[in-house]
C-alpha cells in the first residue's frame, strides 16, 4: 500500500531551532539551524530542557500502516570537503512530547460552566480595528502544506509506542550491517499496540532505498535510553518506509493514530570540537547538519518501493 502521510507537526515555535519548508516532490523538510553544544543531547525521550524541545519536532497520524521519511546530511555550499567519513543519528521515538504550545487536556469535571443567561440585553461589541498586513516573509523556502491546528490533535488517543521494551530480530538495513546475515532490512517486536486500550503487540519493519548507508551501523536500531537509532553516513540522502506489522503474523497492521517524534536537530562547526563549540560556531563555518522530511496527509501520497 502507498505510505501514508502526516497530519500534523508541532514544535516548540517562536524558539525553535528548527527550520520548516517544502521541497519538490511534496516533502515538507525539517532542517538543523545552529550547532550542537556537545552537551544537549538529550538523554531520555520524555522531560526534556526547553533547549532539547527547541531541536525536536512531533509529527501526528492518523490510519496509518506506512510511512516515509527521507533523510539528507548536507553540507554548506562552500564546504567542498568529502564527509562521507563521517555521519549522525537520527534520534526517533513514539512518545507525545510537551511542548510548550499546547496545555495539557483539560479533564470533562474540569470544564467551566457556561455563565447564566443574561437578563438585559448587551451592548454591541465595539468595531475591531482593521487587521494589520502580515509581515514581509524573509525564508525563501516555500511554506509547508496547510494543517490543522496540532494542539487540537487528542493526544490521549496515541498508540502506546515504546522501543525501550522493543526485540531486535533483524538489523541489516540496505545489507550494511551490523548483522549481515539478517535480511535487508531492520525488523523489530514489541514496540507496542495498536491503541492505548488493545493487547494485541506490534512490531516495526524499516526498508531503505538502495542509497542508503552509515557511518557506524552498530547504533542502528533501539537503545538503553527509549531511542530509535538511525545512523546515516554524511552526503547520504535516503528515503526509509516504515510499516507496523502484526508480531505473529508480520503482516502489515493500521494504527488508529500515533505520533513520531524526531530529536536533536543540529550541526557541528568547522575545527571545533563538540565540548567547545557554541550555537553559531563563534562566527566561524557550520558543518554537517540534518534535514529529515516527511509528506503530509494533503501531499500526493508516497508510493512505496520493493
Amino acid at each position: 500500500d502507498p505510505a501514508q502521510g502526516f497530519d500534523a507537526y508541532i514544535t516548540s515555535g517562536g524558539t525553535s531551532e528548527v527550520e520548516i519548508g517544502a521541497v519538490t516532490g511534496g516533502w515538507t523538510s525539517f532542517s538543523a539551524t545552529l550547532a550542537g553544544t556537545g552537551a544537549d543531547n538529550p538523554g531520555k525521550v520524555q522531560g526534556l530542557t526547553e533547549d532539547q524541545l527547541n531541536k525536536a519536532v512531533s509529527l501526528y497520524y492518523s490510519n496509518t500502516s506506512s510511512f516515509q521519511l527521507r533523510v539528507r546530511l548536507f553540507p554548506p555550499p562552500a564546504f567542498n570537503a568529502t564527509l562521507t567519513d563521517t555521519g549522525r543519528n537520527i534520534l526517533l521515538s513514539g512518545v507525545v512530547l510537551d511542548f510548550p504550545g499546547c496545555p495539557p487536556p483539560i479533564p470533562p469535571s474540569a470544564s467551566p460552566s457556561p455563565p447564566p443567561p443574561s437578563t438585559s440585553p448587551s451592548p454591541p461589541p465595539p468595531s475591531p480595528p482593521p487587521p494589520s498586513p502580515p509581515p514581509p516573509s524573509s525564508s525563501p523556502s516555500p511554506p509547508p502544506p496547510s494543517l490543522p491546528d496540532p494542539c487540537s490533535v487528542d493526544r490521549t488517543l496515541m498508540a502506546p509506542i515504546d522501543f525501550l521494551s522493543s526485540n531486535v530480530l533483524y538489523n541489516n538495513l540496505n545489507g550494511v550491517g551490523p548483522t549481515t546475515t539478517d535480511p535487508t532490512q531492520i525488523l523489530v517486536s514489541n514496540v507496542g499496540s495498536t491503541t492505548p486500550t488493545s493487547g494485541a503487540t506490534m512490531g516495526m519493519r524499516i526498508v531503505s532505498d538502495s542509497v542508503y548507508q552509515a557511518h557506524k551501523p552498530n547504533r542502528n536500531g533501539p537503545n538503553a535510553k527509549g531511542f530509535f537509532v538511525l545512523n546515516i553516513r554524511g552526503e547520504v540522502d535516503t528515503i526509509l518506509n516504515f510499516t507496523f506489522v502484526d508480531d505473529n503474523s508480520q503482516d502489515p497492521v493500521t494504527v488508529p493514530n500515533f505520533v513520531i517524534s524526531i530529536y536533536d536537530f543540529d550541526r557541528g562547526c568547522i575545527g571545533q570540537s563538540a565540548g567547545l563549540r557554541n550555537k553559531t560556531c563563534d562566527g566561524g563555518s557550520f558543518d554537517l547538519g540534518e534535514v529529515v522530511m516527511a509528506k503530509s496527509s494533503t501531499a500526493d501520497p508516497a508510493q512505496g518501493f520493493d
